[in-house]
C-alpha cells in the first residue's frame, strides 16, 4: 500500500506544472543600437499571422512576449512608428522524443493505469519557424528573417495535457514550449538584426514616419 501511495505521489509531482508570471516578461538583453519604432502587424486585425495556431490564448502569449521584447530591447524611443514589423509563423509542430516513446510503451503495458495516476504518457519538443519582415511606411519590404527554434523536452500527463477547466492546468506543456521557442526566436532575431540596423534606419528615415 505504501509503495502504491509513493508511486501515486511521485507521478502527480511529474504532472504538476509550476509557472511563474515572469515567463512573459522581457529579458535584459538589449541590442547596442536601436531600431526605429515599428507598428507590429501590417494593416491586419491579427498582428501575428499563422495558419497552424488557432488558439487566441496562445497567440496572445506570443504577441505579449514579442511586444514586450521589442519595446524593452529593440525599438528606440520614437513617438511615431516608422514602418511595420510582421511576425508570421510558417511552421509549428510538436514532435515526440525518444523518451516520450518509452513513456507511451509503459503506459500501454500498465493498461493506462499509470496515465490515471499522473505518470508521463508522452514527451514532446516544439519546433517553430517564423518569418519576421520589416517594411517602410509604404509597405515596401526592406528585410526578411527566417528563424527556426526548438524547445526543451516537455512531459505530457493526464493532468497537464489540456485546459479542461478555466482555473486548472491552463499552462499546458505545449503552451510553455511555445513561449520558450518564441523567446529563443526573438533572441536569434535580435542577433541578426544588429548587422542591419544602420541600413534599416536609413531606409525608414528616407520615407519618413507613418502619417507624414
Amino acid at each position: 500500500m505504501k509503495k502504491i501511495l509513493l508511486f501515486t505521489l511521485s507521478s502527480l509531482m511529474f504532472s504538476c506544472v509550476t509557472v511563474n508570471p515572469s515567463i512573459l516578461k522581457p529579458g535584459n538583453n538589449e541590442i547596442p543600437k536601436r531600431l526605429h519604432k515599428l507598428e507590429i502587424g501590417k494593416g491586419e486585425t491579427t498582428v501575428i499571422r499563422t495558419e497552424s495556431i488557432k488558439s487566441v490564448t496562445v497567440q496572445k502569449d506570443y504577441l505579449t512576449i514579442l511586444e514586450r521584447e521589442l519595446e524593452a530591447n529593440v525599438f528606440d524611443d520614437s513617438r511615431k512608428n516608422w514602418g511595420y514589423l510582421e511576425y508570421k509563423i510558417v511552421f509549428n509542430a510538436d514532435n515526440p522524443t525518444s523518451k516520450g516513446g518509452k513513456y507511451f510503451i509503459i503506459t500501454n503495458l500498465t493498461g493506462w493505469l499509470s496515465f490515471i495516476f499522473g505518470y508521463p504518457v508522452w514527451e514532446i519538443e516544439k519546433t517553430m519557424e517564423v518569418e519576421i519582415s520589416i517594411y517602410d511606411k509604404n509597405e515596401t519590404k526592406l528585410k526578411k528573417y527566417n528563424i527556426v527554434a526548438t524547445s526543451e523536452p516537455k512531459v505530457v500527463t493526464m493532468y497537464n495535457m489540456s485546459t479542461w477547466t478555466p482555473d486548472m492546468r491552463t499552462w499546458t506543456p505545449d503552451r510553455i514550449a511555445g513561449v520558450e521557442v518564441t523567446r529563443d526566436i526573438i533572441e536569434k532575431f535580435k542577433l541578426e538584426l544588429e548587422n542591419d540596423i544602420d541600413y534599416l534606419n536609413k531606409e525608414l528615415e528616407a520615407m519618413g514616419p507613418l502619417g507624414q
